[in-house]
């Protein structure tokens, strides 16, 4: 098990030079920007515009803020699709090779979202948001399970000599502890919690054994 905080995120320019995002996270460690396996991150969006471009990632993005998002994405055949996204909204996914315009509404300041990205041919992924309440979660088909904690806090547990709460702003990575064992959890979200809760399964095991060292609890 791994633990960020928030003095451990780190600033750093998107991509396509449109605006800054705040790196919460990326396997492995030493990874650069274009040879990641994943990454979780937070973004500020001030204006309408473009995102950046990435082969052979897959994206989820939730809306953190209590704004509204426009995403404008074009297909293959020019066609525009428009998603409207909240903080209510599920979390939602596309590829990282999509056209995607980002469109603010008028009397919107800014947009805080949250983005994961994963390499399509190492692992793939699945966000979920969780709100206040209990929380069971058998993943026997992932590798690592992230939870980060948007607003208010939780207790989580793990197992039964394992329990610590988790603050608004916190990020824990949870590792299966042998091959194809899965990763099992319990979150007690307080009143008016949010939380995100990404399962990571790779399409080769040895892909995870090889890089499992990278974060060590």
């Amino acid at each position: 098990m791994y633990r960020w905080y928030r003095q451990d995120y780190r600033d750093m320019p998107w991509k396509n030079g449109g605006g800054v995002t705040t790196e919460l996270a990326r396997f492995p460690e030493d990874a650069n920007t274009e040879q990641f396996i994943w990454r979780l991150s937070r973004a500020e969006i001030k204006s309408s515009g473009p995102f950046s471009y990435f082969a052979q990632i897959d994206r989820s993005l939730a809306v953190l803020s209590d704004s509204n998002l426009l995403l404008q994405l074009e297909d293959v055949k020019g066609v525009i699709e428009e998603i409207y996204l909240n903080q209510h909204s599920l979390p939602y996914r596309f590829n990282g090779e999509t056209p995607v315009n980002a469109v603010l509404e008028k009397d919107e300041e800014s947009v805080f979202d949250l983005n994961f990205m994963s390499r399509r041919t190492v692992c793939q992924h699945f966000m979920q948001r969780l709100d206040a309440g209990e929380h069971f979660i058998q993943a026997a088909d992932a590798q690592q399970i992230l939870v980060y904690c948007a607003r208010g806090s939780a207790k989580m547990i793990v197992d039964e000599k394992t329990g610590m709460r988790v603050q608004e702003d916190d990020l824990i990575l949870l590792d299966e502890e042998r091959p194809f064992s899965g990763v099992r959890l319990h979150l007690h979200a307080h009143e008016g919690a949010s939380l995100y809760c990404i399962r990571i399964s790779f399409l080769n095991s040895s892909n995870h054994q090889k890089f499992a060292h990278a974060y060590v609890g």
